[in-house]
């Protein structure tokens, strides 16, 4: 497996992230409707040439970042962990100081065995955070 991180403005990311952004699958994984801006910065898993996960980083103004999606096909955890850490590298490489996410309950231990740390719960979601 091999990953490409792509912002909205590069070539490649309609072909490889579009489906994903269509697919009522997907929204029902993530929990929302997927949006994306110039500065969103969207990282790819792809095997034998298709996109199996895919992470999205929203940075914020205060040197912080946000995820606004995390998926893999299949519920594919080496992929979806392949993902977010490339996503994390990335994150660290446009120097960035934190990233948060706002996940499902059942995916707090993934996200801690990461490095993430739990904050407040809200409803059926925890926020984490992990200092890079």
């Amino acid at each position: 497996m091999r990953t490409e991180t792509l912002s909205q403005t590069d070539p490649g990311f309609y072909p490889t992230f579009g489906p994903f952004f269509v697919s009522a699958e997907v929204r029902q994984a993530t929990g929302s409707a997927m949006t994306s801006e110039p500065t969103y910065r969207w990282t790819a898993v792809q095997d034998a040439g298709q996109t199996v996960a895919f992470a999205g980083i929203k940075p914020q103004k205060n040197g912080g970042a946000e995820f606004v999606a995390v998926y893999a096909q299949g519920g594919n955890v080496d992929a979806k962990r392949l993902a977010v850490q490339a996503a994390l590298d990335d994150a660290k490489g446009q120097r960035l100081s934190r990233v948060k996410i706002l996940a499902k309950l059942e995916n707090a231990d993934f996200y801690r065995d990461l490095g993430f740390e739990s904050g407040a719960l809200r409803g059926g979601f925890i926020a984490l955070e992990k200092a890079l």
